[in-house]
């Protein structure tokens, strides 16, 4: 009986150990302050857009203006909030174009708990307050959805389980992200040196409730995937792998010697290269 309940708690250990570190493997928010808006040579709005059934999320809305180019939508990473994200975006606010970036639930001042389903119905919510609030359509501006690492996990299955907003999206950007949940945990745990040896628990204990690589076969719109093929957070492997499952118009961006969502840092090459790739979009967008 000793024996057996030494066992059972061992496995216990282990599955509440193997829990938790797959769980943070996704989300790392915080609610401190990285970046006000007055650091930024453009006006940039504090939203809090209202929802009635959960807490108003925290939004950033940065150079909506009258000569703006389009809208481009930010879903940033897993770690901090949107005033530590809002620099991945703002060159993009700068070179003319509206960016709007939201925090999840749990992330910044948007209150609850992040999970993959609360993360997709942020989403949704986000979205319907673009269609609610849009004055770029009537202008025939392009809608740019701009997602990074976990975010594109996030945009692809939001994007994936709601049609009718995937058809309002002119171009998905897909920078540093994967294919699975389970996959990349399991990839995570494994090169722990700790925790290697609780990685097939992985496979059991992470759910794919929308799996980024089933999710992104839906999208008919033009895709563009970066992913930097030195990449020590997410593995190359697992963005390539969410590119091949996607149907076209598609393209890969591979970035040499890149890591974790360098493809747009300061100087890069890769600005101008997506500005090109950008511009002179137009509203495809159906009412």
């Amino acid at each position: 009986m000793l024996k057996t309940r030494s066992s059972s708690g061992l496995l216990s250990f282990a599955l509440s150990l193997g829990l938790s570190a797959c769980n943070h493997v996704f989300y790392f928010p915080d609610n401190n302050s990285y970046r006000d808006v007055s650091a930024y040579p453009f006006l940039t709005k504090v939203l809090s857009i209202a929802r009635p059934s959960h807490p108003p999320l925290s939004a950033w809305l940065m150079n909506d203006g009258p000569e703006s180019k389009g809208l481009i939508l930010h879903f940033h990473g897993n770690a901090q909030n949107l005033t530590a994200h809002a620099d991945f975006s703002a060159w993009l606010a700068q070179a003319g174009y509206t960016v709007l970036i939201f925090d999840y639930s749990g992330y910044g001042l948007t209150k609850g708990k992040p999970t993959q389903e609360q993360l997709i119905a942020d989403s949704v919510d986000v979205m319907h307050w673009i269609d609610a609030n849009d004055h770029w359509r009537s202008k025939g501006l392009p809608f740019i959805i701009f997602a990074q690492s976990l975010g594109g996990a996030v945009a692809t299955t939001t994007l994936g389980e709601n049609p009718d907003l995937a058809a309002k999206v002119d171009l998905l950007i897909v920078e540093s992200s994967f294919d699975s949940y389970r996959q990349v945990a399991f990839q995570k745990l494994k090169s722990n040196p700790v925790k290697w040896i609780l990685s097939p628990l992985a496979l059991g204990l992470i759910a794919d409730y929308r799996n980024p690589s089933d999710a992104v076969k839906q999208l008919a719109m033009p895709k563009i995937f970066v992913h930097g093929n030195g990449d020590e957070v997410v593995p190359f492997e697992c963005g390539k792998q969410l590119y091949l499952a996607a149907i076209p118009p598609k393209e890969f961006w591979e970035i040499p010697f890149g890591n974790h969502t360098e493809a747009f840092v300061p100087g890069s090459p890769y600005r101008q290269q997506l500005l090109d790739r950008i511009q002179g979009l137009t509203s495809s967008r159906r009412n």
